[in-house]
């Protein structure tokens, strides 16, 4: 091994242990926040829902999901980040539903390390009390891998989260196994398509077939389908042909703070008002 290639492992441990020690500062500080993007009904066009999303912006700017959540995933930060992530997504709900909004349902998703932890029906039943979280707006997301990982556990595990009342979706459809034959294994509510998917409606046949039987067979099985990613109308209205219940993706907001959810919110219930009013 050359000394190049040494120097360049040490560098890569020693940034690592460097992200991992700003990370842990980062949640202590309060640099960790809960964006939201909405989701969307396919045929009424109502927000009737978001999803919560962990950020980190640190002193040098916002840091991708994409860097430092495998890392909390390997660390012993994930059961914090998770919890932290739960805590203010409810809080938010809450906060909203107080100043008079219209229920909405926010999801959360769980990692496999956070569904390994026997704790976690317990920990999630406390923070809707505390919170005073209405348990059936609370959306628990977790992959199709995730769940393959040790199914028996994984049913047990839900079978507990939806005796306090919480919906269950199973995130990211279609890049893991694939198979509709877990979909009735599972205590599933709700099935998400993956953006994968999502982007090649338009311009491939046989992506729009399976979509379409997809959510035809998901329905047919009592299950909502949320396609997300859908960042164009023409995807859009291929959706709502196909009676998808749901839509999510930067065609409506890309993830943002609760104070930008919350007045991009006020300024779509506005409009929604006003051509209530007019029609």
């Amino acid at each position: 091994m050359g000394l190049n290639l040494v120097e360049e492992i040490q560098r890569a441990i020693s940034s690592r242990a460097q992200m991992e020690a700003d990370l842990r500062r980062g949640l202590t500080n309060g640099e960790v926040h809960v964006f939201y993007q909405p989701k969307v009904n396919s045929l009424m066009g109502q927000v009737v829902g978001m999803e919560a999303l962990a950020r980190w912006i640190g002193a040098d700017g916002m840091i991708s999901p994409d860097e430092f959540i495998p890392l909390a995933e390997e660390s012993d930060l994930i059961d914090e980040l998770g919890s932290y992530v739960l805590h203010q997504a409810c809080e938010h709900s809450v906060g909203w539903l107080r100043k008079g909004f219209p229920e909405l349902q926010t999801a959360v998703n769980l990692s496999v390390m956070q569904l390994a932890n026997p704790s976690l029906p317990k920990e999630i039943e406390s923070i809707l009390h505390e919170t005073g979280m209405p348990a059936r707006l609370l959306c628990l997301e977790i992959t199709e891998g995730v769940m393959m990982i040790d199914p028996d556990v994984t049913i047990e595990v839900l079978n507990e989260l939806k005796s306090l009342g919480c919906e269950i979706a199973a995130d990211d459809f279609g890049t893991g196994y694939s198979s509709l034959s877990y979909l009735q294994k599972f205590p599933i509510d709700i099935l998400k398509l993956d953006q994968s998917f999502v982007r090649n409606l338009t311009t491939d046949r046989e992506t729009f077939i399976i979509v379409s039987a997809v959510v035809r067979l998901a329905q047919t099985l009592g299950l909502k389908v949320v396609a997300e990613g859908v960042e164009e109308r023409e995807d859009e209205k291929l959706l709502k042909k196909m009676a998808c219940d749901e839509i999510q993706g930067y065609l409506y907001s890309r993830p943002v703070s609760a104070d930008d959810f919350e007045a991009w919110l006020q300024s779509r219930l506005s409009v929604s008002r006003v051509l209530k009013a007019v029609g």
